[in-house]
């Protein structure tokens, strides 16, 4: 639920799926939006995020710095 307010709900998808969404892009302003997706996330670690990244996009190529990318432009920005 994104807002609430008397007979008025909002939804939205839910913030795991927009991380995977803007990795699977990972423009510059994507990775800005992931450093403050990132604390709103279920995902302890940049692994388990690459991971959830690899179940949700089966087709996309492997990429053996993924991982590296998310700790160094996403959680350490973030501060984890």
């Amino acid at each position: 639920m994104l807002f609430q307010h008397d007979q008025l709900v909002a939804l939205g998808p839910p913030t795991d799926i927009v991380f995977i969404m803007k990795l699977d892009r990972c423009d510059p302003q994507d990775i800005a939006d992931m450093v403050e997706l990132w604390p709103y996330t279920s995902f302890g670690t940049a692994s388990d995020a690459v991971d959830a990244y690899c179940r949700g996009m089966p087709m996309a190529p492997p990429d053996e710095h993924l991982v590296d990318l998310v700790q160094d432009s996403v959680c350490a920005v973030a501060g984890d």
